[in-house]
């Protein structure tokens, strides 16, 4: 096990002597802060172009919603969390292996936004699709960030992919590195 990193002095000086809240602020920790305004309108129109995207199977403007590098979330059928980061280089390859095994369907979402902060929020859902006359069910939750203006997807967490590495076919090498796979394309 390697040992934790060493915190820089800014840091150890935060944690070792307590300062006050005006202290903390003039050091950049903005935590507390009161959201002023929760930017739903802002957050639906990512989602409506996600979904637009997705009807068209147009990975190229689905990317233009995510803030890369990305995270994405799951676990496997051994029932192992996973997760892998997606770099604007390898995305277009991770999402071409996923969509292999998606048949093109209709998915009804109810979205839920939570917001962390004003420039942070969560999109909680629950999501129903038909496939082959089977209703599938599934929650899935993305962790958004809003960043100059616009919100993007950084993270998301979904059930079910977690064997993605094993696709026949998949255009990119997966590597371990500290229970993170990292997909790399060859």
């Amino acid at each position: 096990m390697s040992s934790p990193a060493k915190a820089s002095p800014e840091i150890r000086v935060l944690v070792e002597n307590p300062q006050t809240v005006a202290d903390m602020r003039a050091n950049g920790v903005t935590i507390g802060i009161p959201i002023r305004h929760e930017d739903h309108e802002g957050i639906a129109a990512l989602y409506r172009l996600r979904d637009e995207a997705h009807a068209k199977r147009d990975w190229a403007l689905l990317d233009s919603t995510e803030d890369m590098p990305m995270m994405m979330v799951s676990d496997s059928s051994q029932g192992d969390g996973v997760s892998w980061i997606g770099t604007a280089e390898n995305s277009q390859a991770i999402t071409d292996a996923a969509m292999k095994l998606v048949p093109k369907v209709q998915v009804q979402h109810e979205r839920r936004f939570v917001f962390i902060t004003e420039h942070l929020a969560v999109n909680l859902e629950n999501n129903t699709v038909e496939v082959s006359g089977e209703t599938l069910s599934f929650r899935a939750a993305h962790l958004l960030v809003k960043r100059n203006g616009q919100w993007r997807v950084k993270c998301v967490v979904e059930g079910g992919w977690g064997d993605m590495a094993l696709l026949t076919g998949c255009s990119f090498q997966l590597g371990e590195t500290s229970g993170t796979k990292q997909a790399r394309t060859p």
